[in-house]
């Protein structure tokens, strides 16, 4: 009985070292998403100033398409 209860112990330590790996990478994955949605916002303020720029401020009173 000690020798499995041993064992189960093992098992729970790999398995919660291996929660706590995935739980660190998605962490990092959470932080490069932030970056990359921050990076697209930046862009996309970027490309209205450059159509802007070519075409005009956006009438959005207009009703041309």
């Amino acid at each position: 009985m000690a020798e499995l209860r041993a064992t189960l112990v093992q098992i729970v330590e790999i398995h919660q070292r291996n929660f706590e790996e995935i739980v660190d990478e998605i962490g990092k994955i959470t932080v490069e998403i932030r970056e990359m949605q921050s990076e697209i916002g930046g862009m996309l303020v970027e490309n209205r100033r450059i159509l802007e720029h070519l075409f005009g401020p956006e009438d959005n009173d207009s009703t041309e398409q």
